[in-house]
């Protein structure tokens, strides 16, 4: 068993993905954050995706990832694709995982077959 599957955070996390995922934007929205230094509440962005369960609290390094795609103004980025990755980086003093937005568009998906057979008009 993973921790992640044993304690999964209300969060998408470095340790959730295996690999690239790519993803379409449902929405971003300001969530209420407590400061576990300061006690001191305060909001941060919360991208959520379609048919994912978690949401990715963006950072800036995320943010700027998407705003060179999309703009930056995160109203418009309802229903583009971005694509998720893993990797390692410096925090608190310690290697930890975090999920970063890879540069570049991704490719669109090929339609699979029955989204092209619900396209044609059935025969009469």
């Amino acid at each position: 068993m993973r921790m992640r599957d044993a304690l999964p955070g209300n969060y998408l996390t470095g340790d959730d993905l295996d690999g690239d995922v790519t993803v379409i934007i449902e929405r971003v929205v300001l969530e209420p954050f407590r400061d576990p230094k300061t006690r001191q509440e305060t909001r941060k962005p919360v991208m959520y995706f379609q048919r994912a369960k978690r949401g990715l609290i963006v950072n800036r390094t995320n943010w700027r990832a998407v705003a060179e795609l999309y703009g930056d103004e995160s109203d418009n980025w309802t229903g583009k694709r971005i694509t998720l990755t893993s990797t390692m980086v410096d925090a608190y003093g310690k290697q930890t995982k975090a999920v970063r937005v890879r540069p570049g568009r991704p490719a669109a998906p090929p339609l699979a077959e029955t989204t092209v057979a619900s396209m044609v008009p059935a025969e009469v």
